[in-house]
């Protein structure tokens, strides 16, 4: 329950529908988040599974499925739930087994990423598959960010497309300040999927165009070797008095105030809400062509993936959007309706 984004997602439901239902969550971590202290308030458990990490341990994804599986048996044990909302991926199979076991009536599988790259580890292989014959059997509904994220988690097209939300209001409040430099945003936590290091090579091709470019990053790290390996490069290239780092709690409507572009340069994407959130604040959304094209609202590009000249030629480019029809399109994905279209499905 890091400050990110399907926490976010979470968040958004727990905040919209505390008043008709009690939410408990259930976390493959046993290390406390930025938003604990407020899903508790809203009279809600956090369950907290330490759980073997098969990163460290490649032949072990069968006893990590084991250990899901009988933790989840021991908190369902004696409850009476009227839904179970995963959000956790492929292992959303072994959760929905236990839930379907244990007779709750909604099982909801919710795509959030991309689930392609499954490796060639044959223990990982295996138990992906189990996982995903098990959301075919056990879920009532399957639900995606983006028809990418359903594509690849489940096995068929049969699942329903539902948009992240985002609080245009929010991001309405936003003023923009006048600045002489071309500043470029990226926000997301530290690692080599989301790709910060190419938005520092983005940086020095800039510069090396004569272009007053500065990058900021916002996001905690999850790589500490990568995150090393970002701050050499900065140093190396004597970019650290243009390359600012911000806090991943920090209030975005500050931090978009100056901005000129936001950055995606990730390797995969479900759906980032980053891309919906810098277009409700009128902010053009550069992202590589792996990003699903749901995420372009008419206020983004997709550009070829790791090519750093295209984007530099991108940026030196005049861009005309029209945002005033990027927010008649977000207003569809505002948080009441999201909540809404979740609601009616726990009530079916």
């Amino acid at each position: 329950m890091q400050n990110a984004g399907v926490p976010n997602v979470i968040m958004t439901l727990v905040r919209q529908l505390h008043e008709r239902y009690i939410f408990d969550l259930v976390q493959f971590s046993d290390k406390s988040g930025h938003f604990d202290k407020e899903f508790q308030q809203y009279g809600g458990l956090i369950h907290r599974l330490s759980l073997i990490d098969c990163d460290a341990h490649k032949a072990q994804y069968s006893l990590r499925g084991a250990q899901i599986y009988k933790a989840l048996q021991r908190i369902l044990k004696g409850q009476s739930y009227v839904a179970m909302h995963c959000h956790c991926g492929v292992e959303a199979g072994i959760c929905l087994q236990v839930a379907k076991e244990m007779k709750i009536p909604c099982r909801i599988s919710h795509a959030h990423g991309t689930y392609r790259n499954v490796g060639v580890n044959i223990f990982r292989r295996s138990y992906f598959d189990y996982c995903r014959k098990q959301i075919q059997k056990c879920a009532t509904e399957k639900l995606a960010c983006s028809q990418l994220a359903g594509e690849t988690l489940f096995l068929d097209d049969q699942f329903q497309n539902v948009l992240n939300p985002v609080d245009t209001t929010y991001y309405a409040k936003i003023e923009q300040r006048l600045h002489e430099e071309v500043n470029l945003l990226q926000i997301g936590y530290m690692n080599e999927n989301k790709n910060q290091m190419f938005s520092v090579r983005l940086l020095q091709a800039l510069r090396n165009h004569g272009v007053n470019a500065h990058l900021t990053l916002i996001g905690y790290v999850v790589d500490e070797g990568y995150y090393a390996r970002l701050i050499e490069c900065i140093e190396t290239e004597k970019l650290g008095g243009c390359v600012h780092f911000l806090p991943s709690n920090v209030d975005k409507r500050q931090a978009f105030g100056t901005m000129d572009y936001t950055l995606l340069p990730s390797r995969s994407e479900g759906l980032p809400l980053v891309a919906l959130e810098s277009q409700a604040a009128g902010i053009l959304c550069l992202m590589s062509e792996h990003v699903p094209k749901d995420a372009n609202l008419g206020g983004a590009l997709h550009l070829p993936y790791d090519d750093v000249e295209a984007w530099v030629e991108e940026i030196l480019k005049e861009h005309d959007v029209d945002w005033p029809a990027v927010q008649i399109r977000l207003k569809s994905l505002s948080p009441n309706e999201f909540a809404r279209k979740i609601g009616a499905i726990y009530e079916s």
